[in-house]
């Protein structure tokens, strides 16, 4: 019997000796808990997309201003989907402060940020459905471009896919105003995305091959 014994504690020591054996400090297997790509764009040197939200209540698209000094938005317009028509166009003595924040509602389900807004679109947004914005200035020139593109802007994301769906209670948003990194964060529309929970990488699908 003490032999058996011996034998039994020998093992377990083993066992608990052996590193492939630990226990992972992350919920116990290798599956990483982000597997989408990481959303990049470039630091923004001029008035730039800072964070858009298709949730309901919420919907709308804050611009920022990375720069030391106020710039006039006049003529200044947005471009959804590449669709021919703009879907916002500056007012005439729009402007955007320095370190600044400009809101834009979208035209339904936007309750919770309408007494911010400064602007209205004259679309929506939908947290389910991939979305292109081309922001201009007054030149006709893009000076930046959201692209949350799965496959087909405009269209459907897979239901299936949870990934794509926690898009449905956040924010997509620059994880630094005007920075690069862009992530699901919560909604800060028009203020700073500094101290936004971060909720991981915004979901963007391969384009497939024609």
């Amino acid at each position: 019997m003490k032999k058996i014994y011996a034998f039994v504690l020998a093992a377990m020591t083993i066992i608990a000796c052996n590193p492939d054996n630990e226990v992972k400090k992350d919920g116990g297997d290798d599956t990483p808990k982000d597997t989408a790509p990481e959303m990049k764009t470039t630091d923004a040197t001029t008035v730039c997309i800072n964070e858009v939200c298709g949730v309901s209540g919420y919907k709308g698209i804050e611009l920022y201003n990375p720069t030391d000094a106020e710039i006039s938005l006049e003529d200044f317009t947005i471009v959804k989907n590449k669709e021919a028509e703009p879907c916002w166009t500056a007012a005439t003595g729009d402007k955007i402060a320095a370190k600044g924040f400009f809101l834009i509602k979208g035209k339904k389900e936007c309750d919770n940020i309408k007494d911010l807004a400064q602007g209205t679109s004259k679309a929506s947004f939908s947290p389910t459905k991939s979305l292109m914005l081309e922001l201009k200035n007054a030149s006709g020139t893009v000076i930046d471009t959201f692209d949350r593109g799965w496959a087909v802007n405009g269209k459907e994301v897979d239901p299936e896919n949870e990934l794509n769906l926690a898009t449905l209670t956040t924010s997509v948003g620059r994880k630094e105003d005007g920075k690069a990194v862009w992530k699901l964060l919560s909604m800060t529309m028009g203020k700073t995305n500094a101290g936004a929970e971060d909720s991981g990488n915004v979901p963007v699908a391969e384009v497939p091959a024609q």
